[in-house]
C-alpha cells in the first residue's frame, strides 16, 4: 500500500514538472492595485492554493457545528452510563 502511495505522488510530481515545462510562458495578472507578469503555472498553484482555502473556510462552520454536537452527545452518554451504574448499585427493596 505504501509503495502504490508513493507511486501515485512520484507520477502526480512527474505530471506536474512535465506541465510546468510545456507551459513555462509568462501571463499578465490584473489585479487592484496593478498588474504584474507571471508564469502560468504559478498563477495555477496561486489560484489552486486560494481554492483550497476558500473551501477550507466554507466548511470550517460545518467542522465546527459537528463538534459541538459531538461534545454535548458524549456528555450525555456519559450521563446516561453515570445514570445506570447508581441503578445498578441501589438495593433492591422487597415489597
Amino acid at each position: 500500500m505504501r509503495l502504490l502511495k508513493l507511486l501515485v505522488i512520484l507520477l502526480l510530481m512527474a505530471l506536474g514538472a512535465a506541465f510546468t515545462v510545456m507551459n513555462a510562458v509568462d501571463v499578465p495578472v490584473d489585479y487592484y492595485f496593478g498588474q504584474r507578469e507571471l508564469p502560468l503555472p504559478v498563477v495555477l498553484l496561486g489560484a489552486l492554493g486560494v481554492g483550497a482555502l476558500l473551501g477550507m473556510f466554507a466548511g470550517l462552520g460545518v467542522i465546527l457545528g459537528l463538534k459541538r454536537d459531538n461534545a454535548r452527545l458524549r456528555r450525555r452518554e456519559r450521563l446516561a452510563v453515570e445514570e445506570v451504574n447508581n441503578l445498578r448499585n441501589i438495593p433492591l427493596r422487597e415489597q
